[in-house]
């Protein structure tokens, strides 16, 4: 059985500190004093939070994701990337507003980007994900909401 896990990324994109509490499952990662100090104690370096969803398919978050990923941002006072890992695929998410959970895939490893700095997306209706992946990198993330 495949149980999540989760690290906290540099912003460098380098792993900073793995998350991988004795009580996760494959439903669920629970947080922890000693993570919420890394994120604290590292706010000032940290770029996003990756954990992975067990199984295969396009990820995407749960409720309790998106929640959480408003709540760390709320208490870290910045916005961070929020990448979901399955077996077989990679979604980047981030808030993209108006609303404090209103957050939207911005990179898949499917061959799509929602978007491209030159035209992002309208904060009305679905993103566009039909958009051919450029070669070189695949968003000029800058901390700008999308």
């Amino acid at each position: 059985m495949s149980i999540e896990a989760g690290v906290v990324i540099d912003n460098e994109g380098q792993a900073l500190f793995w998350h991988e509490p004795q009580n996760r499952t494959g439903g669920s990662l629970p947080d922890s004093s000693t993570l919420w100090d890394v994120l604290w104690n590292n706010r000032d370096n940290i770029s996003g939070f990756a954990h992975s969803h067990p199984g295969y398919g396009m990820p995407s978050p749960s409720y309790t994701d998106i929640t959480t990923f408003a709540a760390v941002e709320a208490a870290l006072g910045k916005r961070l990337l929020w990448p979901i890992i399955s077996g077989d695929a990679i979604a980047v998410f981030e808030w993209c507003g108006p609303g404090k959970h209103d957050y939207q895939l911005i990179y898949s490893s499917r061959g799509v980007r929602v978007f491209t700095p030159s035209d992002p997306p309208t904060r009305t209706g679905s993103p566009d994900i039909a958009t051919p992946l450029a070669p070189g990198p695949t968003t000029d993330h800058g901390g700008v909401p999308c």
